[in-house]
């Protein structure tokens, strides 16, 4: 079964995004050893965080995994776990941020414009439904979507 993960990002890393996920971060010369099979890649990742929610969640990803990601309340994009990487120097090299050491690879990226409330609905969260950061929907909120759909693809296509 497809795992579904919700990346939020923040009006400081947005144009980071941008330049990394929106657009295919290009192979310079110098690129890290564990991209350079790539002519260029769409490349997203967080940073280690106080507690151990984001390397759990991290350590959750699967290739194919669904990844949806929200900025100022609406969603702005999706696409599917590429490759995984736990690398500081890898985050520094991208980002200028060794603290941004869980990184993965996106792939089949589409952009697309969602308000949050859509994705909730479908989720069967509550309006108000609080998003603390990098997450994996649970498997209840799962349970409840395919209630409805035949799988976490089929939900979330027409958004695509």
């Amino acid at each position: 079964m497809t795992d579904l993960f919700l990346v939020p990002v923040g009006d400081d890393w947005i144009d980071r995004f941008r330049e990394t996920v929106e657009l295919p971060l290009s192979n310079p010369k110098d690129i890290p050893a564990e991209i350079s099979y790539e002519s260029s890649v769409r490349i997203w990742g967080t940073t280690v965080g106080e507690d151990s929610k984001k390397r759990t969640t991290f350590e959750a990803m699967e290739q194919d995994d669904l990844v949806l990601f929200l900025h100022a309340g609406e969603f702005i994009g999706s696409g599917r776990v590429g490759e995984t990487f736990e690398d500081p120097d890898l985050g520094e090299w991208i980002w200028d941020s060794p603290e941004s050491r869980f990184i993965y690879t996106v792939n089949d990226y589409q952009e697309m414009s969602v308000p949050r409330s859509e994705v909730w609905d479908v989720l069967g969260y509550s309006p108000n439904y609080p998003l603390y950061g990098f997450s994996r929907v649970s498997d209840d909120a799962i349970s409840t979507l395919l209630q409805t759909y035949n799988s976490v693809e089929e939900a979330f296509q027409d958004f695509r």
